[in-house]
């Protein structure tokens, strides 16, 4: 089985957890990926991000590999609208599932800012395995 793992800062330690909670075979591969939103990065920024977000994703890959040692486990930062590099990733991997992150946005949030797991669940053809991310902000409003 092809796991397209779709992280970003905030999502990263759930969705490892999560991934761990769950028997995969030896055969599986993973592929760790992080988009950096052309769309919202200036262009003199990029770079400098570009290599905060392979670090980011490389160390995701490590932890994976360290936990599924027999399985193949890779790390790709995309670059474009990131519901769509996503979707076009996985389609282009030929991936069988999606491991994304779900900030539960809501109201105005979701009106202004989207929702990316939603766009990737509306665009991919595979299946998708939504992860529930706790940020900062809703940590603070539960306790």
């Amino acid at each position: 089985m092809k796991i397209l793992v779709a992280t970003d800062a905030e999502s990263s330690r759930q969705l490892v957890d999560a991934l761990r909670t769950r028997k995969w075979s030896e055969t599986d591969s993973f592929q760790i990926v992080s988009v950096l939103d052309s769309s919202e990065v200036p262009y003199l920024e990029r770079r400098q991000l570009g290599t905060k977000c392979l670090q980011q994703v490389e160390s995701v890959a490590q932890e994976l590999q360290t936990t599924f040692p027999k399985s193949r486990v890779t790390a790709n930062v995309l670059s474009g609208l990131t519901a769509e590099a996503i979707a076009e990733e996985a389609a282009q991997w030929h991936a069988d599932l999606i491991v994304i992150g779900s900030h539960h946005k809501r109201g105005l949030t979701r009106i202004l800012e989207g929702s990316v797991s939603e766009s990737v669940m509306k665009a991919s053809k595979c299946s998708i395995m939504l992860v529930p991310v706790a940020t900062a902000e809703a940590a603070c409003k539960s306790v």
